[in-house]
């Protein structure tokens, strides 16, 4: 079990900065820039939650979380208000 680093912390960052930016360029009215502003709360709520309380004994899952589950958080949060507005916008 390895402790909470900056390199785990940093490459999610780093994730979040470019999807937020290319969120942002998208022509689509600023939705899916507010989605990934979304995730990105989300994403660091779970990280201070598992910093509070697991600081120096993360597991596996809190890992994958860290590094990864801002992809995930994204698909989910993502994925419906999407459908509904394309469904919205091409069937009226």
């Amino acid at each position: 079990m390895k402790p909470l680093s900056l390199e785990m912390v940093g490459g999610t960052l780093a994730l979040q900065i470019f999807l937020i930016l290319l969120g942002g360029i998208l022509l689509d009215g600023g939705m899916m820039g507010r989605i990934f502003i979304a995730a990105t709360a989300v994403h660091w709520g779970g990280i201070l939650l598992i910093a509070i309380r697991r600081r120096n004994r993360l597991t596996k899952g809190d890992e994958f979380y860290i590094r990864w589950g801002y992809l995930w958080i994204c698909v989910a949060v993502a994925y419906f208000p999407w459908v509904l507005d394309w469904g919205r916008r091409c069937f009226g």
